[in-house]
Order: structure tokens, then C-alpha cells, then sequence
């Protein structure tokens, strides 16, 4: 069985056309599906109308969990990528992890603190910052703003 519409233009309908009222449990629900799917563009689209439309505070536990979910992208990402340059999938995978712990040390990945005003825009930087250096299409600019579109969210909310 296939779904007649995509998980972009179910959020659409939700957030625009019917009546719901999403809660901070259910927009943790549409965000692991996002996660699930892997569609990474979308998901900045998810967290503005969490925080502006709907004026929901961003929790560390949604927070956490999200910036797991980002290392683990990168680090699926990211080791494509080098095995595709030639390394073998275990040197692959330890240069992946070698440059996740070296964002860390160095402050370039950071948890945002939870609750805040700019929660909703710490937690979009960190997705540029892991995202765009796989060097993947993932995460253009472009996708990012066809998300925006399709989901009903104006880019002027970035």
C-alpha cells in the first residue's frame, strides 16, 4: 500500500487547512517521521512553524534528539562520501567520527540550549553546518526552499 500523499503535503493540510492544533508531542511525532524518511530539507520548514506558527518553545529532549538524529545523517552521509572517494567502509567511517568529535572540541557542534527564542534558528545553523559539508544535495539551498514552499511556510521565516 502506498500513501496517496506525500508526508510534505499531509503536514501541509494539518498545519493550513484543518483544524489541528499541533502540540509539542505531536510535532515530535512529525518530526521522526521526517527524520525516517531522511528528508533533512524539510525539516527547517517543520521547526519554524513549531516555533512561530504555532508558538511552541523547542524542548531539550527535541533538541537532543534531533541533534542525534543530525550526527547520524552526517555520519551515514559523510562516510558514503569518502567510501565513493575510495576508503574502505571501516577507515570511512572512522574519519566520520573522527570529524564529528573534532566539530565538538572545537564549538562548530553544539547542543542549543532548549526553550529559547532562538532555538528555532541555533538548530537550522547546526543542520547547514553538518549537512552542507557532505558535500550532499540534501540540504541546497534549493531543497530547503521548494520544502518551505510545498509545506506552506514563507522563506522570509528563516
Amino acid at each position: 500500500i502506498h500513501p496517496e500523499h506525500s508526508i510534505r503535503t499531509v503536514f501541509l493540510n494539518m498545519i493550513h487547512h484543518d483544524n489541528i492544533l499541533p502540540d509539542v508531542r505531536m510535532y515530535y511525532v512529525i518530526l521522526l517521521a521526517f527524520m525516517r524518511r531522511r528528508d533533512w530539507s524539510a525539516i527547517p520548514a517543520v521547526l519554524i512553524a513549531m516555533s512561530k506558527i504555532h508558538g511552541l518553545a523547542v524542548p531539550e529532549s527535541f533538541v537532543k534528539y534531533l541533534m542525534k538524529g543530525l550526527e547520524r545523517e552526517f555520519f551515514l552521509s559523510n562516510s558514503k562520501s569518502l567510501e565513493s572517494k575510495g576508503l574502505t567502509s571501516t577507515e570511512a567511517k572512522a574519519k566520520s567520527r573522527k570529524t564529528i568529535q573534532e566539530y565538538k572540541k572545537s564549538g562548530k557542534l553544539k547542543i542549543p540550549a532548549a526553550c529559547h527564542a532562538e532555538t528555532t534558528e541555533e538548530l537550522i545553523q547546526q543542520m547547514q553546518l553538518l549537512l552542507q559539508s557532505t558535500n550532499s544535495d540534501a540540504y541546497s539551498e534549493e531543497n530547503i526552499s521548494a520544502a518551505m514552499r510545498e509545506m506552506g511556510i514563507g522563506e522570509n521565516s528563516l
